[in-house]
């Protein structure tokens, strides 16, 4: 892959999960790529609200993010319904994701 343009952050192979530490902590999703290191916050809502934000990277070569979805509930999305959402917000084809199982 071509850095210069673009920054593989994890396979999906890398992926982790973690159920997170009751109500002191969100569940994760975490992916690594030699040594840069993603963790993905998982939050509930219920409100409808959709949204995902970049923290940057710090310490380096570790990236945080955090989604808020109802996806993120523990029954809040079925495999239909992440798919109509995808095709929905135009996220259908994105180039590279699948082929090398990046990130």
């Amino acid at each position: 892959m071509d850095e210069q343009f673009t920054l593989s952050l994890g396979t999906q192979e890398s992926a982790k999960w973690s159920a997170g530490n009751g109500t002191s902590s969100a569940p994760t999703v975490s992916y690594t790529y030699q040594e840069r290191q993603v963790v993905v916050e998982l939050i509930c809502s219920t409100n409808g609200t959709s949204l995902f934000e970049a923290f940057g990277e710090n310490p380096r070569n570790t990236f945080k993010f955090r989604l808020t979805d109802k996806c993120a509930c523990w029954d809040g999305c079925t495999g239909k319904e992440i798919q109509n959402e995808l095709i929905y917000r135009g996220m259908s084809h994105i180039q590279g994701i699948g082929d090398a199982g990046e990130v």
